[in-house]
């Protein structure tokens, strides 16, 4: 497995430019390339389950920030409660006999917040890094004011590894939930609680984190565990050491070197390094597009149960194509 200051180094050699403006393209093009490509598909190597105790009458729960795209929701000891469509924000009964009386059937979104317990009572909330070299970097709390629900904006500055309080009490209320975001990135992992229980971490290339919401009906009746699984969030490589989970390094330093070529105004070169259709309709051999494919055809039982489980009404070609992502262009427009 090629490490993330490996790719850099290949990418260094293929160009045969070792300065360090290129240095720094090399290292944004791998991870452009790595947030696209774990974003394409349901890959094997980035589902993961979890556990979380429900609250006798609490009538939403809240996911872990890693999850990106819930798969499932059940209780092992009896039939599924509840189940995800994959790509729709909407989770659906499942026709099984429940056999948890008075326990919740369905759920539907209810958006994003900022953290991932809800706090147990009012009360002031408590910052933390897990790094002593982080005393300059700026923590924003937002919510509201208990009883009132007045809505406040505070700044804490860190002090390392020794706690900072905030000056506000803030509401424990359901929906008037608290924000947090930070100014810059941090050497340690941020900790947020209220007494002792934890709200939200920030990880230190995060500027602000969120948690998925769901409601639910009818209300938990009972405290049980439920068992989560998930495609896991995608997350930048900042170490040298780093590893992808899905095994895509060569197709990374591909498209880090096609990109770079692009900087250098060799344009050509550097779409057929990204990968030109032939006459057969296939990519030339080590093109990233190739390796793409390459990545897809690796998993293709997976791919073809995942899909008649989770998600009958869409196809392979459009999860493969990554239906459903905005806002990214990971090659420029020019690219035919």
């Amino acid at each position: 497995m090629q490490t993330y200051g490996d790719m850099q180094t290949a990418v260094g050699a293929l160009l045969e430019r070792s300065d360090s403006y290129m240095a720094t393209k090399i290292k944004v093009f791998l991870n452009d390339a790595k947030r696209y490509i774990d974003g394409l598909r349901p890959w094997t190597s980035l589902l993961r389950q979890t556990t979380f105790q429900s609250v006798a009458g609490l009538d939403y729960f809240i996911t872990d920030t890693n999850v990106d795209k819930i798969i499932d929701v059940s209780q092992h000891a009896t039939p599924i409660v509840l189940a995800l469509t994959r790509y729709y924000n909407m989770l659906q009964r499942r026709i099984d006999v429940i056999t948890t009386s008075g326990n919740p059937v369905m759920a539907t979104p209810a958006g994003n917040i900022g953290i991932m317990a809800a706090m147990p009572s009012y009360g002031t909330i408590s910052i933390v890094s897990s790094s002593a070299n982080d005393t300059t970097q700026i923590v924003t709390i937002q919510g509201y004011i208990t009883g009132t629900l007045v809505a406040v904006r505070e700044t804490l500055t860190l002090t390392g590894t020794t706690p900072v309080v905030s000056s506000y009490t803030y509401s424990a209320k359901s929906g008037y939930e608290p924000q947090f975001s930070k100014n810059s990135d941090t050497a340690g992992v941020i900790t947020v609680t209220t007494g002792s229980t934890v709200l939200a971490y920030i990880p230190p290339q995060e500027r602000a984190v969120v948690y998925a919401k769901w409601k639910v009906w009818p209300i938990f009746a009972s405290s049980i565990t439920m068992y989560l699984t998930y495609k896991k969030k995608s997350y930048g490589m900042s170490n040298p050491s780093d590893v992808t989970e899905v095994d895509c390094a060569n197709a990374l330093i591909m498209f880090a070197y096609a990109r770079c070529l692009m900087e250098k105004r060799q344009i050509s070169k550097a779409h057929q390094v990204m990968g030109i259709v032939d006459q057969d309709g296939k990519y030339p051999a080590g093109s990233f597009q190739a390796e793409i494919d390459s990545l897809i055809a690796r998993e293709p039982v997976f791919s073809e149960n995942f899909i008649d489980q989770f998600q009958p009404i869409i196809n392979k070609d459009s999860i493969d194509q990554g239906q459903g992502q905005t806002g990214y262009q990971l090659w420029p427009a020019s690219n035919p």
